[in-house]
């Protein structure tokens, strides 16, 4: 007991109290610059599910989250609960896309320029990183059907304004293309861009896909969406992770 109250005694004299609560307030202080150090981004939370004939929702097959920073850098985490013939899986994937001089391209001369995609599995802890396609010149778009990126410009895209989504601010657009496999489906697509920037890539993050026949397709709805301080090392590849480069195309 003698121990405990030499130490309570020393803890409560007001020097002692005074240099405790220094290096409190300190700890604070570096928490809070740490904190400021991140990515000012929106996270968009989203689910993509099927629709039935009825136009129903028939199951969720993919959940995820955007992450598109301010700077021009995008994260997307997405798990596939379903696959294409409705069996059960539970698959983890990344893809991070770095504009010019934001990642590896800056050191590697070959890609100067381009810009970096990064796939990553974390199923199998592997990274595989190619060069970025181009953003596209002009503000019509289709976005691909498995991923949230519009790929291609497309003339004719019916322009469906600007509206908002929780603090986002997104452009939408309407197209109707020929099915695969025959008949033809109508896209309804609104897109995000990091820092309301022409110039940088935009980022479908609600799409919804309709047989104009039977009626069925499915959809990519934003669950949620927020403006945050993403972790900086959010658009690294992740530490003990195989990495493959691909050849500059």
């Amino acid at each position: 007991m003698s121990k405990v109250a030499s130490f309570l005694r020393f803890v409560m004299r007001p020097s002692t109290a005074i240099g405790v609560a220094f290096l409190y307030a300190a700890a604070l202080a570096v928490n809070a610059h740490v904190a400021g150090r991140g990515v000012p981004a929106l996270e968009v939370d989203y689910e993509r599910f099927l629709r039935d004939a009825g136009g129903g929702a028939a199951g969720v097959v993919e959940t995820g989250t955007h992450y598109i920073a301010e700077d021009g850098r995008y994260r997307r985490d997405r798990t596939v609960l379903l696959d294409v013939d409705g069996r059960p899986v539970h698959e983890r994937t990344s893809e991070i896309h770095l504009p010019s001089g934001r990642g590896p391209d800056a050191r590697n001369p070959e890609r100067a320029g381009v810009g970096e995609r990064i796939t990553i599995r974390h199923d199998v802890e592997r990274v595989v990183i190619g060069p970025l396609d181009p953003v596209p010149e002009t503000p019509e778009f289709i976005p691909s059907l498995d991923g949230s990126d519009s790929v291609s410009s497309f003339e004719g895209t019916e322009s469906l304004g600007i509206r908002t989504i929780g603090p986002v601010m997104v452009s939408g657009g309407r197209r109707t293309i020929r099915a695969p496999g025959g008949g033809s489906m109508e896209i309804e697509f609104w897109e995000a861009r990091s820092g309301n920037s022409r110039r940088t890539r935009p980022i479908v993050i609600e799409r919804h896909v309709r047989d104009t026949e039977t009626g069925g397709g499915e959809s990519m709805r934003v669950k949620s969406a927020m403006r945050v301080n993403a972790p900086a090392d959010l658009f690294d590849v992740p530490r003990g992770y195989r990495v493959r480069n691909l050849p500059a195309r």
